[in-house]
């Protein structure tokens, strides 16, 4: 009786939230413009979106509850999860909230006319799943399965037959590939880092002008992201091996460092006539901090010279790091190359093909070669500096990838969570000191570190 009773809870839940989900007041929000799936999907006349209600059949996986959970990979509830827990469900709410107005307000500035967020290319861009309005295809539904798992015209019917391989999955049905890390890293980079336009993609671009009007900064780490999501796929048949947590880490921070190349190289277009440098691309607590910081004064400028601005310093500080560690030293001095240029008062880009080959190479092998020894080896080093909140975060979210995303961390990690927090009411690490903090997390590794 128990059962029975918990299985018509369960079905009720799911037909409210349904119900209340379609039922939602539309008429103010009309249906955003067609955009194309970002990521390394470039849709073209033959990829057509059907949709994310075309997943949600109670056979296919709209299931109630998981189907074989012990020995099937695939548990046929991912759409009913995805409903009901995955934060990107509400991506396109998210665009009608006060907050967004104030951005859309924000942008416009003083005496200007106002733009919804809801309707606006550099909005929808990221949240809502692009479809061609000719379709027919509503897209108010947020950020839902062919965002990441490509347009499904070609493949909805041929996936669930025997003749359906995964080696076909990319070339010739349009599906991405996301059980290997680095396809994707690159789907989730394509609106957390951001993408350049194409011939069917917008540009992907949270620039300086967006964070100023108040959207949160972009500061994608793969690895914890992954964590932090509700998985809709079965953890207990596709559980990994601490190896396989360090390696997509590592994988991650080279996704992001290529991508964030890709998005550098088209905001350094001259005919873009956007403003450059693009500060969004340095460290925001460069300018953004307390003038008494003590700590700032007695490190001096280190390396860089007065007036050059640290740039760089989230997407591409590990990268450098994981280069270094391996020994890759070309792909280090062109890094730190980059690096250089940009530090100018009036730095000076072109494209270069060769780093993102470099990268991509190097993205290889860290895929094949990394491992939970070699992130230890790395966090390790004495050599490492750290000499900003972004790079103290991303040693410490290294840290956590040392460990099980289902388990805690031990104690003397938690412990560094108030030295690295933002202080209460501040949206900026006030009195960090990124010396100390390094010093602090040393120890906590060394009580912490196999023996």
């Amino acid at each position: 009786m128990a059962s029975w009773r918990w299985s018509l809870i369960v079905v009720g839940v799911v037909v409210i939230a349904g119900m209340a989900y379609s039922l939602r007041p539309r008429s103010y929000a009309p249906p955003p413009p067609s955009f194309p799936e970002p990521g390394i999907i470039k849709p073209g006349p033959s990829l057509v979106f059907t949709g994310t209600d075309s997943c949600s059949g109670r056979a296919c996986h709209g299931a109630l509850e998981a189907r074989a959970p012990d020995t099937q990979a695939v548990l046929q509830d991912e759409y009913t999860r995805w409903l009901l827990h995955d934060p990107h469900v509400n991506a396109y709410d998210v665009l009608l909230n006060e907050r967004s107005r104030n951005i859309a307000r924000n942008l416009a500035g003083p005496g200007q006319a106002v733009k919804a967020a809801h309707e606006d290319q550099r909005c929808l861009a990221c949240h809502s799943t692009p479809a061609p309005l000719a379709a027919g295809v509503p897209t108010i539904q947020g950020v839902g399965c062919e965002s990441c798992h490509g347009p499904a015209g070609k493949w909805l019917d041929v996936h669930v037959t025997a003749s359906w391989k995964a080696a076909k999955k990319f070339e010739e049905y349009g599906m991405i590939p996301v059980g290997e890390t680095a396809d994707c890293a690159k789907s989730c980079a394509g609106c957390h880092v951001g993408a350049a336009p194409d011939s069917n993609l917008p540009a992907h671009d949270v620039n300086h002008d967006l964070i100023a009007a108040g959207h949160p900064r972009l500061n994608f780490e793969y690895a914890a992201y992954r964590a932090n999501l509700p998985p809709h796929w079965n953890v207990k048949v596709k559980k990994k091996s601490a190896d396989e947590d360090a390696r997509s880490w590592a994988v991650g921070q080279v996704v992001s460092a290529e991508q964030a190349l890709e998005l550098l190289a088209q905001r350094a277009k001259p005919e873009n006539k956007s403003p450059w440098p693009e500060f969004a691309e340095y460290d925001c607590f460069a300018c953004h901090h307390s003038l008494g910081e003590s700590w700032r004064q007695q490190r001096g400028y280190g390396s860089r010279l007065p007036g050059a601005l640290p740039w760089g310093t989230w997407y591409f500080s590990m990268a450098e790091q994981l280069a270094t560690e391996a020994r890759d030293t070309e792909l280090v001095a062109a890094l730190q190359k980059i690096r250089q240029d940009m530090e100018k008062p009036t730095p000076k880009y072109t494209a270069s093909q060769d780093v993102l080959q470099k990268l991509a190479r190097f993205r290889t092998a860290m895929g094949k070669q990394f491992n939970q020894e070699s992130l230890w080896n790395l966090l390790r080093n004495e050599q490492a500096s750290c000499d900003s909140w972004d790079m103290a975060e991303q040693f410490f979210q290294a840290a956590c990838a040392l460990y099980p995303s289902d388990q805690p961390l031990p104690m003397q990690l938690q412990e560094l969570e108030e030295a690295r927090a933002f202080a209460r009411h501040f949206d900026s690490p006030k009195g960090f000191d990124p010396g100390s903090f390094l010093k602090q997390f040393r120890g906590a590794l060394k009580q912490v570190a196999p023996k």
